[in-house]
């Protein structure tokens, strides 16, 4: 939907002709960002998605469930990694050809700032109160986001491009997160003995 909004916008307002092709092209990037953490939460801890009626999953409930605690990691490491992109691009000063930056910033901060949301609907227990935490995290590094680039300066995005583009973020990945948790699915880890 974001590349028919590109394309409608480029048509209307006589945008550069290939546009779409680079927003499109930026999409994908976004999409395969989003690809390491969720590789890394299942290399690292063994969650993936399993479906509720998964005999082993249930074995051992205690040590395998994704709850508020790995939750709060994980929205402390990517506060961590968010504060580290902004001081990096404090730095850059504003030139021909620093916008590329900028964008780069932008598109990696927002695959990161969501990560949270991706997760929290997917947590066996406390998926609601998960799912606030995890909006106002959101928020909060929406604001930091604003911080940095008025900081920046520039021209660019105006503070509604931010929340409009952070909002609408945040009701797509709940519908499919809440789509793949209304059929059943939550992050779970594979129960071995060997994990007691």
């Amino acid at each position: 939907m974001l590349l028919v909004a590109v394309g409608v916008n480029v048509s209307i307002n006589s945008g550069p002709s290939d546009g779409v092709f680079g927003v499109g092209i930026w999409m994908f990037v976004q999409w395969l960002l989003l690809q390491l953490p969720l590789w890394m939460l299942n290399a690292g801890l063994g969650f993936h998605l399993r479906y509720r009626d998964d005999n082993d999953a249930e074995s051992n409930v205690n040590s395998i469930r994704f709850g508020l605690r790995d939750l709060l990691i994980t929205m402390a490491i990517v506060g961590v990694l968010l504060g580290i992109g902004r001081l990096l691009v404090s730095t850059i000063e504003m030139n021909r050809g620093s916008e590329l930056y900028i964008f780069i910033f932008l598109g990696v901060a927002g695959v990161i700032m969501t990560f949270p949301l991706v997760v929290a609907p997917l947590m066996q227990r406390m998926a609601l109160p998960g799912v606030a935490m995890a909006l106002v995290f959101m928020g909060a590094a929406t604001v930091g986001e604003l911080f940095t680039f008025e900081q920046i300066g520039g021209p660019g995005p105006d503070v509604e491009d931010f929340i409009a583009i952070n909002i609408t973020s945040a009701i797509a990945i709940l519908l499919v997160a809440g789509l793949v948790r209304l059929n059943g699915y939550s992050l779970r880890k594979r129960y071995h003995p060997t994990d007691e």
